[in-house]
């Protein structure tokens, strides 16, 4: 698995950690990896030396209230983020995010009303098996 892309040190051996074996890759930041994330180790016989993996972020996606039932925006908008963020605990997913557009302000400040916090970081991105530069 991709170990033979590049040349390893001795003895280091590049494989998948099983859910089993995800605390072992909390590191130094703390990570609580959820269930359904991809981790790859590499091992030094049975000790994991090094870690990457791709998080699954349960991300919040689609809120959309009929222009009939403007007037219960509020009060609707927010029963549907309480029922999507229960759905997701009991998924084993502790967090979620939500992604607003640099010029969609107003969604920022109607997720901060209903307890979700800016996160300062910038969103990177990358196709995969494209030619796409």
């Amino acid at each position: 698995m991709g170990s033979n892309l590049v040349s390893l040190p001795p003895g280091i051996s590049i494989r998948p950690l099983t859910e089993a074996e995800f605390p072992l890759a909390s590191g130094p930041e703390g990570v609580i990896w959820p269930r359904g994330s991809i981790l790859i180790g590499a091992w030094r016989g049975e000790k994991l030396v090094g870690r990457i993996g791709v998080l699954v972020l349960p991300h919040i996606e689609g809120l959309h209230v009929d222009e009939s039932e403007r007037e219960s925006f509020g009060s609707i908008a927010r029963a549907l983020h309480q029922a999507v963020e229960s759905a997701s605990m009991e998924l084993g997913r502790p967090a979620v995010f939500a992604y607003v557009p640099a010029d969609k302000s107003g969604m920022g400040a109607y997720l901060q009303r209903d307890g979700y916090k800016r996160i300062e970081m910038e969103l990177w991105g990358k196709a995969l098996g494209t030619e796409e530069e």
